[in-house]
């Protein structure tokens, strides 16, 4: 499934990589500080990446097999959260 920061959430990221974002839900959601993999997950699923765990791992050097159920796992937790949604609901 391909996600995207759904409109209503800011994010300000501390650095190139994206391994430090601050994420908030607006206009009075709470801010949730990411880093390392986290940030990752959220960066490359809020941009719309077809294969997050692929691009985790291969940032991370690992395998992505090693990976995906977590990555998904904290996937789901970010779209209860608002700070991601699916890109199709993103379009109705």
């Amino acid at each position: 499934m391909i996600y995207r920061r759904p409109s209503r959430v800011a994010f300000v990221s501390g650095d190139i990589g994206h391994t430090q974002l601050h994420v908030k839900a607006l206009p009075d959601g709470e801010v949730h500080a990411m880093a390392g993999s986290a940030a990752m997950i959220w960066w490359y699923a809020a941009e719309g990446h077809c294969d997050v765990p692929a691009r985790v791992a291969e940032e991370m050097g690992l395998d992505p097999s090693s990976i995906q159920d977590e990555v998904a796992d904290f996937i789901d937790r970010l779209v209860e959260m608002a700070l991601l949604e699916p890109a199709d609901e993103a379009a109705e």
